[in-house]
């Protein structure tokens, strides 16, 4: 949380993440896909039914690797960067 203080002003600014989720599925061919949704079951079927607009080649969904609350430590750009280091960039697809 950020707080600043102008004369007798106080200003907070905090994000707020209004129940978004991020998600981990493992695809058949080993690479791992790493999205939000504020629905990730639907997202999660969308992506294993061929029908997600951000994935031109088709995917089978092997395993959901995690779906959990985003906050402020838990976000798209954290958890990608996390499952990169552990599985390669190559090998990890942001939705």
């Amino acid at each position: 949380m950020l707080e600043t203080q102008t004369q007798s002003q106080t200003i907070t600014n905090q994000t707020t993440y209004q129940d978004y989720y991020v998600y981990v599925v493992q695809f058949l061919n080993g690479k791992y896909g790493v999205g939000t949704s504020n629905k990730p079951y639907l997202t999660i079927a969308s992506i294993n039914s061929g029908k997600h607009p951000l994935i031109k080649e088709k995917l089978t969904i092997h395993r959901v690797v995690g779906v959990k609350e985003q906050r402020e430590d838990r976000n798209l750009i954290n958890t990608v960067k996390r499952i990169s280091e552990r599985a390669g960039i190559k090998n990890t697809i942001a939705l």
